[in-house]
């Protein structure tokens, strides 16, 4: 067996940063993260969690300045304007990353459990750009500092 590691290019992790952190930041903003329906016989109620939601709303945006600071982290990198970010910035976006996915898995969680008092209830958009580019995000954080960037 060999013991050659290939190394990644490091432009790949940026621009992959780049793509994923600024499609899930748009779509988390743009769209509802789940819903509900209430059928009370003669009145039917739909209700959103989205930006627009006063409860959803200090969230969402929370997750989104994660992937923004991304987005910001990563054209910095690609641009060679590195010194207009502090020293520990990989460590940073690590660690947002962290905090958006976890933020992301409670939202979840608290949809779940809103919607089980509803007659109906789903996912949306949002969600599965919170979901996975919060995963991809991790992943490529992980795999940055995996790898001694």
């Amino acid at each position: 067996m060999s013991e050659n590691k290939e190394e990644i290019p490091i432009s790949v992790f940026y621009i992959g940063l780049l793509i994923v952190n600024l499609i899930a930041g748009i779509l988390l903003l743009a769209t509802d993260f789940g819903g509900f329906f209430y059928d009370t016989g003669t009145l039917n109620i739909w209700d959103f969690v989205n930006i627009i939601n006063p409860i959803g709303a200090p969230i969402i945006l929370i997750v989104a300045i994660c992937f923004f600071y991304s987005v910001f982290f990563s054209l910095m990198k690609l641009f060679k304007k590195e010194d207009t970010l502090p020293e520990n910035a990989l460590n940073i976006g690590y660690y947002l990353s962290i905090v958006a996915l976890i933020l992301v898995l409670l939202g979840t969680i608290a949809v779940v459990i809103i919607g089980l008092d509803a007659t109906d209830w789903w996912f949306d958009t949002g969600f599965y750009a919170g979901i996975i580019g919060g995963i991809l995000n991790f992943l490529l954080y992980f795999l940055m500092k995996r790898q001694g960037l």
